[in-house]
């Protein structure tokens, strides 16, 4: 049997502030409320995650991919 790694998990209060956090939520509302998904995932992309790649990369340990991220907060409001 292979080695056990450990991977840490990180919320999105762990990565963003609560005013980014409240960004992403009423882009969402306004996105959503217009069936613009697609929209929602670019802007938050480029207004919200890629300003805070330098903080997210450091808290995490390991440099991201900013579609991953974006991709992970759409995950997290659809739940």
């Amino acid at each position: 049997m292979g080695k056990i790694i450990q991977v840490p998990k990180f919320s999105l209060a762990d990565l963003f502030s609560r005013e980014e956090i409240t960004a992403v939520e009423k882009l969402w509302v306004t996105c959503n409320g217009e069936g613009q998904y697609r929209q929602f995932h670019m802007a938050c992309k480029v207004e919200i995650v890629e300003p805070a790649m330098e903080r997210i990369n450091k808290i995490t340990g390991q440099e991201n991919d900013p579609d991953y991220i974006a991709y992970c907060i759409e995950f997290a409001l659809t739940r």
